[in-house]
């Protein structure tokens, strides 16, 4: 049995229910996602498979005893988003090995996939390799083995078919050939003359562990021409103190020196697990790039710390 919250005019909700249907497979559909029906639906259900996207996953672990609702599923095929590490750790501590990571997009297909002991292997998480029967190869290079990726396909829309095309996903390939997700080329912002990409910025912000999701935007600007803004939401048991919260307040409504944005950016960044006086790779790489050192954020209150979203509404570069 399968279940489908994905809207199925998208190409990964419209590919699983047409795979299902083939494969002879009870199909449940959602009208519209809510995680505690969802959850009460796979239960009753007794669903064996998932089809989500990452938000949606994430959702599901902020109610609480989820994990007695999802006894049945064997296997979670998360696709369509960047598939933050937590929310990795946290479904293979709770339901064991049944997390999948695919990959593609609308003109190609789905074309790569990462199997569970592969999103376990590395600190980052890794969108696999590719299906078999499909070509992949990163063009343009950087220094750093980062660059655009390629693929060819036999099942790519018609005019593509068996055809090279420019997926405009930028990517690193690894010595065991798995890729790893670098960001949209497309999504780069010209900040103050600093080429900044807001996927980096959303990965680096998510991984704190009191972010559920997080959104970077860019919005003009008469100094810089384009400052980036977040939309952060907090998990449902947000565990901020009422100093750190604060904290946010005091550098929302006073000027900040220098200094004190970095302090502000390390109280964002603090990994509460086992990173006492330190943080991860991905979050030293962040830190030694001019762009940390030209972070000012600014913190919108809400009128209940609890509710799920919270907005940074700038983060305005300063030299």
């Amino acid at each position: 049995s399968v279940f489908i919250p994905l809207s199925i005019f998208h190409g990964f909700g419209l590919a699983t229910l047409i795979i299902s249907f083939v494969m002879g497979k009870k199909v449940c559909l959602m009208r519209k996602f809510d995680a505690e029906e969802a959850l009460k639906s796979i239960s009753e259900e007794k669903i064996e498979v998932l089809s989500l996207v990452p938000a949606m996953l994430a959702r599901l672990w902020q109610v609480d005893n989820a994990g007695d609702f999802l006894r049945s599923v064997k296997c979670i095929i998360c696709g369509g988003d960047r598939l933050d590490k937590k929310w990795v750790t946290i479904t293979n501590e709770r339901l064991g090995h049944v997390l999948y990571n695919l990959f593609g997009t609308s003109e190609a297909g789905f074309f790569m996939i990462a199997q569970p002991e592969d999103l376990m292997r590395y600190e980052e998480t890794t969108i696999g390799k590719p299906i078999k029967g499909v070509k992949c190869q990163i063009s343009q290079t950087s220094t750093n083995g980062v660059g655009e990726l390629m693929v060819c396909s036999s099942w790519a829309m018609t005019s593509l078919k068996d055809r090279w095309q420019r997926t405009g996903d930028l990517v690193f390939r690894n010595a065991e050939g798995l890729y790893f997700y670098r960001g949209r080329a497309d999504k780069m912002v010209v900040c103050g003359g600093e080429n900044v990409y807001t996927d980096h910025v959303e990965k680096v912000i998510s991984g704190h562990p009191e972010v559920l999701t997080c959104i970077v935007f860019s919005s003009p600007d008469p100094k810089f021409g384009m400052v980036l803004n977040a939309t952060i939401e907090l998990v449902s048991n947000s565990s901020l103190t009422a100093e750190e919260k604060n904290l946010f307040d005091l550098y929302c409504s006073h000027p900040c020196s220098q200094e004190d944005l970095e302090n502000l950016l390390d109280l964002l960044l603090s990994v509460q697990t086992g990173y006492t006086h330190g943080f991860p790779e991905d979050i030293k790489d962040f830190r030694q790039t001019e762009t940390y050192n030209f972070f000012s954020i600014k913190y919108s209150t809400c009128s209940n710390m609890n509710e799920l979203s919270k907005t940074f509404t700038k983060l305005i570069y300063e030299n």
